[in-house]
């Protein structure tokens, strides 16, 4: 709450109003309004029915809150505003009567109320009117009944999501109101999990929008680069950039500078392909995500890599890439199979590893049904008890300290990864999972998926082969070079070597990197 109305925002305008249900009340006479700057007319115009907020201080959050709170005032209808404290109420309320003050409301000092219109032009038969609380104690707003509610500085309420689930929605009920949360951001908390839904394209009744300083015209810009050079970059980050920032006991760290993975649409030569899956159960979601593995090792004596990126002369390990991912929910079974299916159809994938957890089981039986004659192993991993969850979600968040597997910059993905969670049991165990209200679908998919990726050795392209054949076959007896197992013996023994970080030219010959002599293969 740090706004004041700059001049510029005040201008005469002639309001038409409307309910969104098809219903246009007359024209108000020519009230001051406030003019919203390009950046709130944008939030305005992609409004949905949530609308979460996220802005640098200074932005124009409060003034935008009250504009929204006007509006539907005057429609007739009735407007929750809630301030996080009752000294932060005072503040937000001496600005709503100061912006009013041309429509010569009906002020009531004592329950913050200000009634705006006449009956003659109400919405559903009161008059409009805005009435404001403090969090402090959110229950005293119990018992009403909202077409709008304002959060303002959402992400400083210390009970947003008891407040929010318990009080706030279920005023909005009656008039299938809307609601606003304003604020700027203060780490991962209740707040960013409602921006994370916001973000998600899947939750159309919820939008987001990240709003830094500059977007202020009313800013001058040399005063955000002081406040740059003055202040922690994190504070900055948080304060101007309206970044949330991570938490130091975040599971999962290094996350933005890993999400540079590459889309794909289908598979490419060569590439070896695995595919994590966690199957949705009631308002879960299932997802797929695939990792392409063919980038985890460099080329031997470094001359080349698969992944079309710079190899490395020492063969130190290049980072698997999450290629693609699919997220769908509320599907019969038999459709979710044929959908899983058909993507593992397009990548190729060497495996599939699904959640088989509970009803997973029958659903990954099926699945191995429908890719059987496509020569895809398909896999069930049971993640019931919090040892195996443990056992995927421990190497994974490694993976990303490590630099050994990059992801696709999904906000989804990338909101449950920052949103995960650890606690530590009684008994020593750490149990990690989603927050209360969020998922971790995507979380679990890709960590199957990774489970199996950091294990799987890849197969070697074309010039690879070329390059491996000749010193491969000194390994081999002629007869066993000649069989049909051939082939797949240099396979094995190449990706030996290049797991060991051995191109074969070593001095010594006679022992091979599995210990073996030559001719022990055939």
């Amino acid at each position: 709450m740090d706004e004041e109305r700059s001049p510029e925002q005040n201008v005469s305008a002639t309001i038409f109003l409307g309910d969104g249900l098809g219903r246009v009340y007359k024209p108000s006479p020519e009230v001051e309004r406030l003019a919203l700057h390009d950046g709130q007319r944008q939030i305005v115009r992609g409004a949905t029915r949530f609308n979460v907020v996220a802005c640098g201080r200074r932005f124009g959050k409060t003034l935008l809150g009250i504009d929204r709170a006007i509006e539907t005032a005057l429609s007739g209808y009735p407007v929750a505003w809630f301030s996080p404290t009752y000294k932060m109420l005072s503040d937000a309320w001496r600005q709503v009567k100061n912006i009013a003050a041309s429509l010569k409301p009906q002020i009531n000092e004592q329950e913050h109320r200000l009634a705006l219109g006449d009956l003659a032009r109400s919405g559903w038969g009161d008059a409009g009117s805005i009435d404001m609380w403090s969090l402090d104690s959110p229950d005293t707003a119990r018992g009403r009944k909202y077409k709008r509610a304002i959060i303002d500085e959402a992400a400083i309420v210390g009970n947003l999501g008891e407040a929010w689930q318990a009080v706030i929605r279920p005023m909005l009920t009656d008039l299938l109101g809307d609601a606003w949360f304003l604020s700027t951001p203060k780490g991962h908390n209740f707040f960013w999990e409602l921006y994370c839904k916001g973000e998600d394209p899947l939750q159309q009744e919820w939008g987001a929008w990240r709003m830094p300083t500059s977007t202020s015209p009313f800013i001058a810009p040399g005063e955000i680069e002081d406040a740059r050079r003055m202040l922690p970059e994190m504070v900055f980050r948080q304060e101007y950039l309206a970044d949330f920032i991570e938490d130091g006991g975040a599971v999962f760290r290094r996350l933005r500078e890993m999400a540079v993975a590459r889309p794909q649409q289908q598979a490419i030569d060569y590439h070896r392909y695995v595919m994590g899956v966690d199957l949705g159960r009631r308002m879960d979601f299932t997802v797929c995500a695939v990792v392409d593995c063919s980038g985890q090792w460099s080329v031997a004596g470094g001359q080349g890599s698969v992944s079309g990126r710079p190899p490395t002369t020492d063969h130190r390990p290049l980072p698997a890439e999450m290629c693609a991912m699919d997220r769908f929910n509320q599907i019969d079974w038999s459709i979710q199979v044929g959908r899983i299916a058909a993507l593992a159809r397009r990548f190729k994938v060497d495996e599939v590893i699904a959640d088989a957890t509970g009803l997973g089981d029958p659903v990954v039986e099926q699945l191995r049904r429908e890719l059987a004659g496509d020569g895809i192993a398909v896999t069930g991993y049971d993640i019931s008890s919090v040892q195996k969850k443990a056992k995927l979600i421990e190497p994974l968040a490694l993976a990303f300290e490590r630099g050994e597997l990059l992801i696709l910059d999904d906000p989804v993905l990338i909101g449950e990864l920052q949103a995960y969670q650890q606690e530590r049991l009684p008994g020593g165990q750490v149990k990690y999972g989603a927050p209360a209200g969020l998922h971790d679908d995507a979380v679990m998919a890709l960590a199957l998926g990774w489970h199996r990726a950091q294990y799987r050795p890849r197969g070697l392209d074309m010039p690879e082969r070329m390059e491996m054949r000749a010193k491969l076959d000194r390994y081999l007896t002629p007869e066993a070079a000649r069989s049909s197992m051939g082939e797949m013996t240099r396979q094995y023994i190449g990706n030996a070597m290049l797991r060991r970080g051995w191109s074969g030219d070593e001095e010594d010959p006679d022992v091979d990197v599995e210990g073996r002599r030559p001719g022990e293969f055939d």
